[in-house]
Order: structure tokens, then sequence, then C-alpha cells
């Protein structure tokens, strides 16, 4: 479906609305003026299209959202399922996306599509390999794209957070830094705290791949208390988990097991299958144990 134009999204919603032209556009421009951009023969400048759609009583995003046909942008549609499915264990939804994002690249080859195409395809082969070098192949032609920038935006952030634990500590470090930053200037935009959330856990998932699980304990109590407060139920129960780990690892380990036990019970309760074979999985590997 082609993008409406401004002008006709403007008239559209003002007329919709019942307002009045010269109640949306009263000193702000002449009715000539009115008249040439409401029929596209003249382009509204962005500082005054901003005035216009406050005054239509709604913020930018909700007028492109219109303007695409009660859609989003491709890549915030991509974003939006990618967050829907939670978990990197997915594979197959992992796929099924990929292939979206692989049709609307043959269309619309842009870099945030083709960075976010290498983060699916990154994704995919870490689970099916468990192979952080091959993986990492991927995350880094995302890096590449993006380290030389002298700022990130929201995309990028999105890009970062979801990477960073695949890479060498040196690099994951950088990085790290570098989004605490761009946390704290868009903390009140977004999905910014969900993100800053995901990044200390994605920093716990580079702890256990290279095997120093004792130090996961302090940055997944983190986690655990960011996802309490948002009854984030799911990274509750993935954070209790890695305690399980570091437990298990000190020496606790029967009491650890039977929390894995009541993790997994709950996990699958909750319809969270992927997930609950996720961990099982895991916790094989650690210690032998397979928990059913």
């Amino acid at each position: 479906m082609s993008k409406k134009l401004v002008g006709d999204m403007l008239k559209e919603v003002r007329e919709n609305s019942r307002i009045e032209a010269d109640v949306i556009y009263n000193q702000l421009m002449s009715r000539s003026n009115l008249y040439r951009i409401e029929s596209n023969k003249q382009l509204s400048n962005y500082d005054l299209t901003i005035q216009l759609i406050k005054r239509l009583s709604m913020d930018v995003a909700e007028f492109e959202f219109l303007r695409n046909g009660y859609h989003y942008e491709p890549l915030q549609e991509f974003m939006n399922e990618l967050k829907s499915i939670r978990n990197s264990a997915n594979v197959n939804a992992l796929k099924k996306l990929l292939n979206k994002v692989i049709i609307q690249t043959e269309q619309d080859e842009t870099i945030s599509l083709i960075n976010f195409k290498n983060m699916l395809l990154g994704y995919i082969k870490l689970q099916e390999t468990k192979n952080i070098g091959e993986a990492r192949i991927y995350f880094s032609k995302i890096w590449e794209n993006l380290k030389e920038k002298e700022s990130w935006y929201y995309n990028d952030i999105i890009l970062i957070s979801n990477i960073l634990f695949i890479f060498e500590e040196e690099t994951m470090r950088q990085m790290f830094e570098n989004l605490n930053k761009y946390y704290n200037l868009y903390d009140s935009f977004g999905d910014a705290k969900r993100m800053k959330r995901n990044t200390l856990y994605n920093y716990c998932s580079f702890l256990r791949l290279h095997k120093r699980i004792l130090e996961v304990e302090r940055p997944a109590e983190e986690v655990y208390q960011l996802a309490e407060a948002d009854e984030d139920i799911l990274m509750m129960m993935e954070c209790r988990y890695c305690l399980c780990e570091v437990n298990w690892v000190k020496g606790e380990k029967s009491q650890s097991s039977k929390e894995v036990q009541f993790i997994i019970s709950t996990l699958k309760y909750n319809k969270q299958i992927v997930v609950a074979e996720d961990i099982q999985n895991d916790w094989y590997e650690l210690t032998g144990e397979k928990i059913e």
C-alpha cells in the first residue's frame, strides 16, 4: 500500500475531526497556503507540519502510522514482531520473520533492514550450531556499520543491545558503556527501559557463554529487580534460572535442581514451551541432569 501524501493526511484528519480550517491553521499560514498544502501543491516545512499535527491532537508517530494505512514502517513492524517472539531459542519464529525481512529488502534495501537481517541470521546460526564464531560473522557486519557513527539512535540502540553478548570482552564493554550513556538520554523515550533491562540480561548471557557463571550473580539479581518492577514474569523466570546455575556452581546442587524444576513447570504452565526446553537443555549441558 502506498503512503499517503502529507497534505492529504492533514486534510483527512482535520475533516474527520470536524475541525474548521481556520481553527487548525490560524496564525500559522494564510488560507491560500493552506489550500496549496492540503492539495499537495506546496510542501509544508517540518516545523510547521509538527505544529499542525499537534493542533490535530496527535503526535508524529500516530500521524505516520495513519499515513502508512494503519501500519508502522516495515522496520518498526519487524522490531515489534521480534519483541513478541521474546526468546531467540524460538528458531521457527525467527525464520518466519527473516523471510519477511528478506522480501522487504528486495524492495527497499536500507542499511537498517540489512543490519536487522544480519541480526536474525546471527541468532539463527547460534541456536542451530551453538558456534559463537559463526554467529559473530553476522553480528560483526552490524558492528562494522555502527561503530564509526558519531551518535547512535533508537534503532541502533536496539540492535547493539541484542548483539553485544557475542563479542570479545573489550568490544562488548565498549558497546555496554555507550549503551548506558544513551539509555540515560533516551530514558523516557519508547521502550528504552525494557531495552536497558535486556542489555543487562545479555551481559549475563555473555558471562554464561564464557563459563564465568559466578560473575552472573550480581547482574542477574539486578535484572530480576528491574523485571519484577515491570511485572515481566518471563524475564524474572529467566533470571531465577541464571541464579540457579550460580548456586549449583557454588555447591547448592539439590536446592538448585528443585528450583529449576519449579521454573520449568511454571514456564510450561504459562505456555512458554520453547523457553522451558531451552532451559532444560542449558541445565543438562551444565549439570548432566535431565529435568522434565
